[in-house]
């Protein structure tokens, strides 16, 4: 039965990263580019169990590395640390309540963003001079986080609720 749950909440995973290098390939031509890996990591971090969203964070992880022009497993460690921080810091906060997971999610955004870009920096020739560029990604993928967070935590629900996964029953009502 995890099984299911896992396969539910990757491919969640996978149609918003779809949607948004669709999104990236129009803002090219702009030289934005949207990094969304925060919204991946929260709802598992928030409401799935550690082994589950585990498991969920590797698949994702590789799913992005498999088409990103960086080492492989760069995107996986990021978001297991980030996963692994939310996880252990849930229960102190209202884990359920709509505007905590979006302000969660921007925040994991901006520190895997940070992080990936720190680790980065060392090939590009002139790493000062990519800052402007950096911050105005950064800016503005915040911006997407905070208003594509809500449907894609409702988009991720109503699909373990149609997998056949209700959260609130599953998790004894804590939700």
């Amino acid at each position: 039965m995890s099984h299911r749950l896992i396969l539910v909440a990757f491919a969640c995973g996978v149609l918003l990263w779809t949607i948004f290098a669709q999104l990236n390939h129009y803002l090219s031509g702009w030289h934005i580019n949207l990094f969304v890996g925060g919204l991946l990591v929260t709802f598992p971090a928030l409401r799935l169990t550690y082994r589950d969203g585990w498991k969920v964070m590797l698949l994702l992880g590789f799913w992005c590395d498999a088409d990103a022009p960086i080492r492989f497993g760069l995107h996986a460690i990021l978001f297991l640390a980030a996963y692994t921080i939310i996880y252990h810091l849930r229960g102190r906060f209202p884990r359920e309540e709509g505007l905590f997971g979006v302000m969660v999610a921007m925040i994991a955004n901006a520190g895997i963003f940070l992080a990936m870009t720190i680790a980065l920096v060392v090939r590009h020739p002139a790493p000062f001079s990519a800052l402007p560029a950096v911050i105005l990604d950064l800016f503005i993928s915040e911006l997407f986080v905070a208003v594509a967070a809500g449907w894609f935590f409702t988009l991720q629900e109503h699909a373990l609720e149609i997998a056949g996964f209700s959260l609130r029953r599953d998790q004894r009502g804590l939700l």
